[in-house]
């Protein structure tokens, strides 16, 4: 900075120069005042081209020369024609190889400027075919420097009269390329500030760029565990965790340890972290250590959960379905003396002529009833174990259901209590069929066995509250049938709507279900290549629809 302070010295100096030329001290005060006016206009200039622009047009209006031009040097330190005035295109291609170039190399060797007032006899120029072609009189140029650094160098020559430059114009023009270097210098610096500022913002941008498209989340907080940066996924995470400015402080309190051990240089283990039923991987890492300022790297895994816990659940069921078929035959191994004893027992009763009372036939009965339960259960464990195949054939799917209805809803039915045609009634049926019918390829046990499981749950849950409705129906729609039970009752809880398919998984009292019925219900359906879909809202009811695909003959 030294130059640009003696360029201001300069200023001043023709300041002074100024006052005393106004007061008649100096012929010379019109040169002067010019070079003021003149020097002030490049001081502002930070474009590079116009700045050489606005010197040149200043060198000639300063020394009052017909020609010039501006060297400047580029970044290989060769020197290069900046700009030229009253040269034409050939001349300033020729320039360096023309009567300027000892001149050129001359100020540029030695740094000094240069005065020749008598052109034709003078020893370096009047041999040379471009002075006499030129009729050059005088020329001056003078190097451009600032902080001992060559910039360049500007020069002017003229051809009408000899002698036209003096020792004062010398001075002036040395004191103008003076200010020229500073400014100059002041343009290449701020353009080298802007391009390292463009570098930076593109560089910026850049990073911002892939921070932006990385599907992490990237979080960075300072020594006092604020959020600082956030790129979009974290802000995400971050938006969905400060739902509670302290459920986000709790979040980060729970980090604190792995965070100062990041600050000490150690590097953690990555952690689990759950934030609103998403689970997340955590990630360390030191962004500025003498700040205390700790990078997270966040990668969700609930996908990878849930893939696990399905896994998990595959697993269990398929253990599961192995232990219901190996309980299941030795169950039937042991069930069937029983049922045969207790028929022998009997019948060798009534053989031996004894008259059995009614409360001895009771118990034969009780017993029988019971191993006809008992022989269901087996039947449902084999089911579940190894389902049996289907027996396909044409059937009605309306048919299907109002069997089952008419099963269901006869004397000793399980919707007995339900009334189709008096909808003042606690428990009202409400069923809608098909005006045609819906053939599939089905096996009628089965579904009905499907059906009937579906209407007694819904019969059930409505017996909880004490009333509802209970509707059923068949639709043939976009080439699929489809059989829905639907009730108004309470609806099915989050906690329990995950498990529902569960094998052994029930809500029902001890003694009133065994788990196996939608897990039954849902091998069944996927036998038969169909779709089971469950909706359900807390207080407003359950709705189960299965559709098949139709049997086109």
């Amino acid at each position: 900075m030294d130059d640009l302070f003696t360029g201001l010295t300069d200023l001043e100096e023709l300041g002074r120069e100024q006052d005393a030329l106004d007061m008649g001290a100096d012929p010379l005060a019109g040169e002067w005042r010019r070079l003021l006016e003149i020097s002030t206009r490049i001081v502002g200039q930070l474009d590079p081209d116009g700045l050489a622009r606005t010197v040149m047009d200043a060198a000639i209006e300063i020394t009052g020369a017909e020609r010039g031009f501006l060297i400047l040097l580029n970044t290989a330190e060769e020197p290069e024609v900046k700009i030229a005035h009253n040269l034409d295109k050939e001349e300033i291609q020729d320039i360096q190889g023309s009567i300027s170039r000892t001149v050129i190399d001359k100020i540029l060797f030695d740094r000094e400027p240069l005065l020749i007032n008598d052109v034709e006899n003078n020893a370096l120029l009047s041999r040379q075919v471009s002075v006499r072609n030129l009729q050059l009189k005088s020329v001056m140029g003078a190097p451009i420097m600032c902080r001992d650094q060559l910039l360049g160098m500007a020069y002017v020559d003229n051809s009408s009269i000899s002698g036209i430059f003096s020792q004062k114009d010398l001075a002036i023009f040395v004191t103008f390329t003076n200010l020229a270097a500073v400014a100059f210098d002041n343009a290449a610096l701020f353009g080298s500030l802007r391009d390292s500022s463009e570098k930076f913002r593109a560089l910026q941008e850049y990073h911002e760029n892939i921070l932006r498209t990385v599907p992490n989340g990237i979080m960075v907080l300072n020594g006092e565990n604020r959020v600082e940066y956030a790129n979009p996924v974290a802000k995400e995470v971050y938006n969905s965790a400060r739902s509670s400015e302290e459920g986000l402080r709790l979040h980060i309190e729970n980090l604190s340890d792995h965070l100062e051990k990041v600050r000490h240089g150690i590097k953690p283990k990555p952690i689990p972290v759950e934030i609103n039923q998403r689970y997340y991987e955590v990630d360390f890492f030191s962004v500025l250590q003498r700040e205390g300022k700790v990078g997270l790297l966040m990668a969700e895994v609930t996908d990878r959960k849930e893939l696990e816990r399905q896994l998990y659940e595959q697993e269990k069921r398929s253990l599961m379905m192995q232990l219901a078929g190996g309980i299941a035959h030795e169950i039937s191994n042991q069930l069937f003396p029983i049922q045969g004893r207790s028929q022998l027992i009997s019948m060798m009763l009534q053989q031996s002529g004894n008259v059995l009372n009614p409360e001895i036939l009771n118990s034969f009965k009780v017993i029988e009833d019971q191993v006809q339960k008992i022989a269901r259960i087996v039947d449902n464990l084999h089911s579940l174990s190894k389902p049996a195949d289907p027996k396909l054939q044409n059937v009605n799917l309306t048919d299907i259901l109002k069997c089952s209805i008419e099963v269901l809803s006869s004397t000793a039915g399980k919707i007995k209590r339900f009334r189709q045609d008096d909808e003042i009634t606690p428990f009202h049926l409400k069923t809608d069929y098909a005006t045609q019918p819906i053939f599939i390829r089905g096996d009628s046990d089965q579904l009905q066995q499907v059906v009937m499981n579906l209407i007694i749950n819904a019969a059930h849950a409505l017996e909880e509250v004490g009333k509802g409705r209970l509707s059923v129906g068949t639709i043939n729609q976009h080439g699929r049938g489809i059989i829905y039970v639907d009730d108004d009752g309470p609806g099915i809880p989050e906690n329990v709507r995950r498990n529902i398919f569960e094998p052994y998984f029930t809500t029902k009292g001890e003694g009133k279900g065994t788990g196996l019925g939608l897990t039954i219900v849902q091998n069944i359906v996927r036998a038969h290549e169909g779709e089971l879909s469950l909706q359900t809202e807390l207080g407003k009811g359950t709705r189960f629809e299965i559709s098949f695909p139709l049997f086109n003959s």
